[in-house]
């Protein structure tokens, strides 16, 4: 049976990453206010569907409002993302390695080269069959993998995801 896990919230502490990236936007001289404000420029939903963050477009606006340097913000930002498996919840790899990586498929939303970098360097492909990024709603991606009748597992915790599959697959 195949098993569709996301990756932010359900594998990654996001949660602990978020206040760790704003601490590096802090150190260059960018206030949490100014963090937020940046951040939220972007609607959770929008006519095209869910909104990505990317932190290199954030870092290029936070330039333009406050003659931040972009250089250094954007050269700590690569090395903090080289840490991103420090944020794996504990047991993600024990939990992982319970199952066979022909049933494993990750599949997460974000903008791609962000997420890309998010999860690649905290080495979980010898774990899943496929990684996805995608910019769709992952009942699209679904659809693409399983076969009309096939039974499969999809662990999120966005409810408009959750909700989004169970309506393809009923």
């Amino acid at each position: 049976m195949k098993i569709f896990l996301d990756f932010d919230d359900v594998l990654f502490n996001t949660k602990a990453f978020k206040k760790d990236l704003i601490a590096i936007f802090k150190k260059n001289k960018v206030s949490k206010k100014d963090f937020l404000a940046t951040y939220k420029d972007y609607p959770t939903v929008t006519k095209k569907g869910l909104q990505k963050y990317d932190p290199f477009e954030q870092i290029k606006r936070l330039k333009e409002k406050l003659s931040v340097n972009g250089v250094k913000i954007k050269k700590d930002l690569l090395h903090f993302l080289a840490k991103s498996s420090d944020y794996l919840f504990k047991d993600v790899k024990k939990f992982l390695q319970k199952f066979d990586k022909k049933d494993l498929y990750l599949v997460s939303y974000g903008q791609t080269g962000f997420q890309d970098k998010k999860i690649a360097n905290c080495d979980l492909e010898k774990y899943f069959r496929k990684i996805i990024v995608t910019d769709k709603m992952k009942a699209e991606v679904i659809k693409r993998l399983v076969g009309q009748k096939e039974k499969f597992v999809f662990v999120d915790d966005r409810v408009d995801q959750i909700e989004a599959v169970k309506k393809k697959f009923p």
